[in-house]
């Protein structure tokens, strides 16, 4: 855990004199030096929180835009709009560099994502991410000794949380590593209690199965079917008959009438029937999965 606080510490003060590079080369009007500073910086996950993410790219797409590259400041800037849709540049500053900054803010889709603990775990539920920013998670755990470290995942948006701890932090990644999203969990996530072995657990009965009413619901809805397709067989032999009186009399179109509407009755009985024990067997699936899941609140990407 020290190595990982002090390679952290020691990263963002590489980044800070990085930056400070930067800052002197752009007021040099050396543009292209100091923009390939901050893209280094951006490509090594520079950004430890979504506040320093947007700062960079804002500061990225500024330099572009000063050196004519109007499609790499528009991607820039279309970042940090993702995550911080009211970012900006200073009041007077050039309109060459306000342009591109516009243009992206036309096209921006704010990033939303949801946090969800389930079954011991956390895990981001995107709801919208139109430039495909979010590709990992990172998660802050405590021990009952009140010991932090940190876990990460690049290449998954699910991360376990270990036996014993809780999850009191968690960000999201993007490809580089950048923290694009940081929240605080919906409520502490406490790592899920070891599970009693399966022979051990006492087995509900038949009829409180959740597959039990699967089943049910499954042939129920094919006697509807069955039923249904009756009907339309009636209701065509009803029509056909009906369009030749010289051959079918009133009481043969009765009895297909009352054959159609007996079929009808049926088929409506039995889609009624398969909605009730569907229901019951999504209900009895979810209380005996057993599981626990807390949505935070959707929001934009940013620092809550």
């Amino acid at each position: 855990m020290i190595m990982t606080i002090m390679g952290a510490i020691t990263g963002t003060a590489a980044a800070d004199d990085d930056l400070a590079e930067a800052h002197r080369l752009e007021a040099a009007l050396d543009y292209d030096k100091a923009l390939a500073i901050v893209e280094r910086v951006l490509a090594s996950g520079g950004a430890t929180y979504p506040d320093r993410y947007v700062e960079l790219q804002l500061y990225a797409g500024r330099l572009a835009a000063g050196l004519d590259r109007t499609q790499l400041a528009e991607d820039h800037f279309g970042r940090a709009l993702a995550i911080r849709p009211a970012a900006g540049l200073p009041e007077g500053t050039s309109p060459k560099l306000v342009a591109p900054l516009d243009a992206a803010r036309r096209r921006a889709v704010p990033l939303r994502l949801s946090v969800i603990a389930v079954d011991g775990a956390v895990s981001f539920l995107v709801d919208a991410d139109a430039l495909g920013l979010v590709r990992g998670i990172a998660l802050t755990v405590i021990d009952p000794h009140q010991i932090r470290r940190e876990l990460v995942e690049r290449r998954a948006l699910r991360l376990a949380v270990p036996s014993g701890t809780t999850a009191i932090e968690v960000a999201a990644l993007d490809a580089q590593g950048n923290r694009i999203f940081k929240s605080v969990p919906p409520a502490p996530i406490a790592s899920a209690a070891p599970q009693r072995s399966l022979r051990g657990s006492p087995r509900p009965s038949v009829p409180a199965r959740w597959s039990t009413w699967a089943v049910a619901t499954g042939v129920v809805l094919g006697a509807g079917a069955f039923s249904a397709w009756r009907f339309n067989l009636a209701q065509h032999d009803w029509d056909r008959m009906r369009a030749e009186p010289e051959r079918f009399d009133y009481s043969a179109l009765t009895a297909v009438e009352d054959r159609g509407r007996r079929w009808g009755l049926t088929a409506n009985i039995a889609f009624g029937v398969a909605a009730l024990t569907g229901i019951t067997s999504f209900v009895l699936y979810y209380r005996q999965r057993n599981a626990r899941v807390l949505v935070s609140a959707t929001g934009i990407g940013g620092e809550f």
